[in-house]
């Protein structure tokens, strides 16, 4: 058994990752500046899961994320629900790749209450919250709901999407699984910034 984890090891780190850490080791990414739009680095996001858990965005650092903004309020973010539901399902699989709900509601309204929305629309999705309702929309400016942020594997923006899309369509999942799959950040000239 001692010889079969000593192999383990030196095949990971022959791979670039570790035994411990369960992640491949990724080349630096270009410098980028922090900002709200594709191109730029998303900010690292200070978020609590619903049961109250913290968790930070860099923590995701090493997988594709796709965030989707939303708010109970928001009829047209209840009417994609289901759809990111099915997109989650597709994408279950993919190594490297997360869908995850963010609620930019008050914090008035009750993570009993995101929990019953999501039961009814979107049970197996990952769901966090802004704790302070501002950080969030500020640094990706959600003016408009729903919002979808897609980062690459080195927490650089590559999508931003406003309003209601058909998230089902397997051409989403597709490019999401071929952003998870990417072990080279793409180069400065390859995304410029706005």
């Amino acid at each position: 058994m001692r010889v079969l984890a000593a192999a383990l090891a030196l095949l990971l780190a022959a791979c670039g990752g570790s035994a411990g850490s369960g992640k491949a080791q990724l080349p630096a990414a270009p410098e980028r500046p922090v900002g709200p739009f594709p191109g730029m680095q998303l900010a690292d996001l200070e978020l609590v899961d619903l049961d109250g858990k913290p968790a930070r965005l860099s923590e995701l650092r090493g997988e594709a994320v796709f965030i989707n903004l939303w708010a109970t309020w928001c009829k047209p973010c209840l009417a994609e629900l289901p759809a990111l539901e099915t997109l989650h399902t597709h994408v279950g699989g993919a190594d490297h790749a997360v869908v995850m709900t963010l609620s930019v509601d008050s914090p008035t309204i009750s993570n009993a209450k995101l929990r019953d929305v999501l039961a009814k629309h979107a049970p197996s999705l990952a769901a966090y919250r802004d704790p302070t309702k501002t950080k969030v929309s500020v640094q990706t400016l959600a003016q408009s709901l729903p919002l979808t942020v897609v980062i690459d594997r080195w927490g650089t923006i590559r999508y931003r999407m406003a309003g209601l899309r058909e998230w089902q369509d397997p051409a989403y999942a597709q490019r999401l699984a071929e952003l998870a799959a990417e072990t080279v950040p793409p180069s400065l000239e390859a995304l410029p910034l706005p």
